[in-house]
């Protein structure tokens, strides 16, 4: 591996190590799950190996996250903590962002009542006083 792969390797081992602590796994069921050994998921983790794109949706699909959450690094930056806290908190608190901002969903996304629910559940701020 060329040092930028040693690199991601090595933020891609860390982050995997995160979410699968996150989702209450051990290296050997990790490895079992996705019928690997456990050696294999272990130079994963430590950076001395880095898996394939078919590895990496595999790993996703068992740590049920999306494969951009394995290559999405919170430490590296604001946008990557942003996009984590997105994933932590859900399509609620994603579709809040994009309220916020003022940006229109792709047409497919979910309904349209969606919004409404979200406007409905947040919290009633009191009206000001004159």
């Amino acid at each position: 591996m060329d040092r930028r792969q040693t690199l991601l390797a090595r933020q891609l081992g860390r982050r995997i190590v995160e979410l699968r602590t996150e989702a209450g796994l051990t290296q050997e069921e990790l490895a079992w799950n996705i019928d690997k050994s456990k050696g294999y998921i272990s130079r994963i983790e430590s950076g001395q190996r880095l898996p394939s794109l078919e590895l990496v949706d595999r790993l996703a699909l068992e740590l049920k996250v999306e494969p951009r959450d394995l290559l999405t690094f919170p430490d590296a930056g604001t946008v990557h903590a942003a996009i984590d806290l997105v994933r932590r908190q859900g399509p609620l608190a994603a579709e809040r962002l994009l309220v916020a901002a003022k940006i229109r969903r792709p047409a497919t996304s979910t309904g349209p009542t969606e919004i409404g629910i979200l406007r409905a559940a947040e919290p009633k701020r009191p009206k000001p006083r004159r």
